[in-house]
């Protein structure tokens, strides 16, 4: 399933693969050779990570159970990200992209309705349109 995340002001948007089990929290993004712009992962329930078996550097954001932003760092191949105090879920994306975010922060989150209804459905034209 995916997630758009997105902050109020219009600056950081993402598409996120949501990762809530235990086997694609462990998987994550190793193995990957790359993750395109716009695009990252996030892992529920989540309060660490690790960058163990990945190609590429990533920016680790830290958010609390509303999606706030706790803190956030860059974290290259085979290091493990620092522990941050309250953190829920771990969003992962593209190093240098999380730049743009403040701790406080807020995420408004929407599934995407792709996931949920066919995208070539006509009568879900326009919802997709409005959302995605």
């Amino acid at each position: 399933m995916y997630m758009h995340m997105y902050e109020n002001s219009g600056r950081f948007q993402v598409k996120a693969e949501w990762m809530n089990t235990f086997a694609k929290r462990l998987k994550g993004l190793m193995f990957r050779s790359v993750l395109p712009p716009g695009q990252g992962i996030l892992l529920f329930p989540c309060s660490g990570i690790h960058t163990c078996f990945m190609r590429f550097p990533i920016d680790a954001v830290y958010l609390d159970d509303g999606f706030t932003v706790l803190g956030k760092e860059t974290v290259i191949p085979w290091r493990v990200g620092k522990h941050v105090k309250g953190a829920k879920m771990i969003l992962e994306t593209s190093a240098g992209v999380a730049a743009q975010l403040e701790t406080g922060m807020r995420f408004i989150v929407r599934i995407g309705l792709e996931e949920l209804v066919g995208r070539d459905d006509p009568c879900n034209q326009d919802m997709n349109r409005s959302v995605l």
